[in-house]
């Protein structure tokens, strides 16, 4: 996730306020990214259940819409995860 760990709560916030009555939010995770490859690309880990729980808090319902999927363009250790 590009947003930093202090800063998710503020941006799921903003996210979900901008939702009409029954809009979804979706989030994919890329994950596997080397620590190099993350302070490169401004990426920060997260996981499927941080993101449940910054859902549940905001009042929304979270669903996990995919198990990991290896990277479709076949990078090496690569995998994502659709909440």
């Amino acid at each position: 996730m590009h947003t930093p760990k202090g800063q998710r709560p503020r941006s799921l916030t903003k996210l979900a306020n901008l939702l009409k009555a029954g809009g979804k939010i979706i989030i994919s995770l890329k994950l596997g990214i080397s620590a190099a490859g993350q302070k490169q690309r401004e990426m920060h880990d997260i996981s499927s259940q941080e993101i449940g729980r910054f859902a549940q808090d905001l009042g929304l319902i979270s669903k996990l819409e995919a198990q990991s999927a290896e990277d479709k363009v076949k990078h090496y250790g690569i995998y994502w995860q659709t909440s």
